[in-house]
């Protein structure tokens, strides 16, 4: 059998009943065309899907699929990401608010030495004056 001119090499037809000598429409060999223009038809869609991957939707599935995937990756990977910067924000948060505690502890501590002092001198001078003027009374 040919096919534009061409022989065709598969064995496709040799499995199909001989449908007896009728003519028309309903005669085996329309029918045997029929199919060969609508795998010919198959075949050239195929081809120009494989030369065009745009035209065929198998391959913008693959292209869909694989950007599906990769935007996936991407986003799992930002989530890590975003989680271990969360983590560290709240440790960094944690030594400041220690810090902070530390600094008003500090400063509590440094304006009770502060009172301390002040009420110690205060006091030392009270002393140097009554010593000062008690021995002056002694003197005088």
């Amino acid at each position: 059998m040919y096919l534009g001119g061409e022989e065709i090499l598969s064995n496709e037809y040799e499995d199909e009943p001989d449908l007896g000598s009728s003519s028309g429409v309903h005669s085996p060999r329309f029918a045997r065309l029929s199919t060969e223009s609508s795998r010919a038809h198959r075949a050239v869609v195929v081809a120009r899907a494989e030369r065009y991957p745009s035209y065929g939707q198998p391959q913008v599935d693959r292209d869909s699929r694989a950007l599906h995937d990769r935007v996936a990756a991407l986003e799992q990977f930002q989530s890590g990401e975003f989680a271990q910067l969360q983590q560290e924000l709240r440790y960094q948060k944690a030594q400041v608010a220690q810090a902070a505690q530390t600094a008003s502890n500090i400063q509590v501590e440094l304006e009770t030495q502060v009172v301390r002092l002040h009420n110690r001198v205060a006091a030392l001078e009270k002393l140097a004056y009554a010593a000062s003027s008690s021995s002056a009374s002694h003197q005088g």
